[in-house]
């Protein structure tokens, strides 16, 4: 494979994550390009594209972004030159922490779940509790951290759209 610009590793690595974001399979992806009229598209040919084996075609680039519902310059790694731009990266970064915040919640539940169960004569018992507090301290500092990160960015689209009739997509603020 040739050399490569800077800036598909980083369209990889978006793509990918934008995929996994919305927990959609490459065998998904390649059957929605499909539909969008991509031709010769198979959930292997998404796996290829991803991990670099394969150069991704314009066509391909763009339905990616369409489907994605971002910017192709965003994807690239470009510095954000529109607030369009910016609301899509701000979107993805509150879409991260909102769900990495749910998912520490459902990790602490099942620490815990599990934990209880564990019979109290167990011979350590003890120790297991102590780490599995201590787990859950860190997660529920991590859990802090992340409710700061959506305080910012309902801060951002506050301060950003109060005087626009118009709202970026995924940002309905309850009030």
């Amino acid at each position: 494979m040739g050399k490569q610009l800077p800036n598909i590793g980083r369209f990889r690595e978006r793509i990918t994550r934008e995929r996994e974001r919305r927990r959609w399979s490459q065998a998904e992806v390649a059957r929605m390009l499909t539909a969008m009229g991509i031709d010769s598209i198979y959930n292997t040919t998404v796996a290829k594209i991803e991990a670099g084996d394969r150069e991704i075609k314009l066509d391909e680039a763009v339905a990616l972004a369409q489907l994605y519902e971002a910017p192709l310059d965003a994807l690239v790694g470009l510095h954000p030159k529109t607030g369009r731009d910016l609301d899509y990266l701000m979107d993805a970064l509150s879409d991260a922490a909102f769900l990495s915040r749910t998912d520490l919640r459902r990790h602490a539940k099942a620490l815990g779940d599990r934990m209880a169960a564990i019979p109290s004569d167990y011979q350590h018992r003890d120790t297991l509790d102590g780490l599995v507090r201590d787990v859950l301290g860190h997660l529920a500092s991590a859990g802090t951290s992340l409710e700061e990160l959506v305080e910012h960015f309902l801060e951002y689209v506050e301060q950003t759209w109060s005087s626009s009739d118009v709202k970026p997509k995924g940002t309905n603020t309850k009030q």
